[in-house]
């Protein structure tokens, strides 16, 4: 059985909020005096992770940190980049060939803003296109995303 909304404020609200109006080409609607809750089930099944990874960025070809395990989906939050001796970029790395810059070559470390989150699918590889500098062999590259399943 549904509860009744006792505070007019409520539906005085909702009515101003929504645009709720009498007028020529109206059509009669009735704003319902009770609220349904609703839960956003896929939420509910996502999992935050926070992860780290050392990696060695020494070499001149791409180097997978991460890859989307199969049967899973990666909403990325955000990528921290160290600061490394020869210029470096991140990379998003779908099949062999096909990768999406997120950075420009660069030396600074930095986090890397996405501007919104990015969705991978399964295979989908997170990594770095080094600059083949000895020196950056041992690097450290932070990862926050949520994961869910794939169906």
């Amino acid at each position: 059985m549904p509860e009744v909304i006792r505070k007019p404020g409520i539906l005085r609200g909702l009515t101003e909020r929504l645009g709720i109006q009498a007028g020529v080409t109206a059509v009669r609607r009735v704003l319902a005096p009770f609220v349904v809750p609703v839960t956003q089930v896929d939420a509910l099944l996502e999992t935050s992770h926070l992860d780290r990874k050392m990696c060695n960025l020494s070499g001149s070809t791409f180097v997978v940190v991460w890859e989307v395990p199969e049967g899973k989906r990666w909403r990325i939050i955000g990528i921290f980049r160290p600061i490394t001796t020869g210029n470096c970029a991140v990379r998003f790395l779908r099949g062999t060939v096909d990768y999406f810059p997120l950075e420009p070559l660069g030396t600074t470390g930095r986090l890397i803003p996405l501007g919104r989150d990015w969705i991978l699918g399964a295979g989908s590889k997170i990594g770095a296109w080094p600059g083949g500098n000895a020196g950056d062999m041992t690097c450290e590259m932070h990862l926050m995303y949520v994961e869910e399943d794939a169906y």
